[in-house]
């Protein structure tokens, strides 16, 4: 139970501060989100920990601030406002967060990650301001999309973001067509 004095859009902007903070130490050990071990040396596991400890924290307060409004009776349309500003803030820079522990580097992937991530999140916003609420699937992004991030950065945290770029499955060449 929280405390009657903690303002909603504190908890809010709390949240949203351990994700910007994570994101500044991946930045700080991996500038182009990917595993340049050569220049920058590699990336400790401790900071894919945080991150992901970073994250589920950034979900736990993202719940809370709306409980905690409606609790003090000071839901409005600026805390949603603020609630779903951070939120798309958070989709930005988690993606690109997740994009570094995955080792995508400034390539495709990494923009397909986010753009599957703010269009996502801007589709939901959509309807919920044309249908007057939010409804989410079984299998959603708030919930399991975040688990799934923590999942990456769990990995990353275990075997290292080369982890990534490894196959694990190989073909014999002779199965190949011969113009491959």
């Amino acid at each position: 139970m929280l405390p009657y004095w903690l303002a909603p859009n504190v908890i809010t902007v709390a949240a949203l501060i351990f994700v910007i903070f994570n994101h500044i130490m991946l930045a700080k050990y991996m500038p182009d989100l990917g595993p340049n071990i050569a220049e920058y040396g590699d990336c400790p596991s401790w900071v894919f920990l945080a991150a992901g400890g970073g994250l589920l924290i950034y979900q736990l307060l993202d719940n809370l601030d709306g409980h905690q409004a409606r609790r003090l009776g000071v839901s409005s349309p600026l805390g949603l406002l603020m609630d779903h500003g951070c939120d798309a803030f958070n989709c930005i820079i988690g993606s690109l967060s997740v994009c570094a522990a995955a080792g995508a580097g400034p390539t495709w992937k990494s923009w397909w990650l986010f753009l599957c991530t703010v269009v996502a999140f801007f589709m939901n916003t959509w309807e919920e301001y044309y249908r007057g609420e939010l409804i989410l699937p079984i299998v959603n992004g708030p919930n399991e999309g975040i688990f799934l991030a923590v999942f990456v950065y769990l990995l990353s945290a275990a075997f290292g973001v080369t982890f990534w770029t490894n196959n694990f499955i190989t073909f014999p060449v002779s199965i190949l067509p011969s113009f491959l």
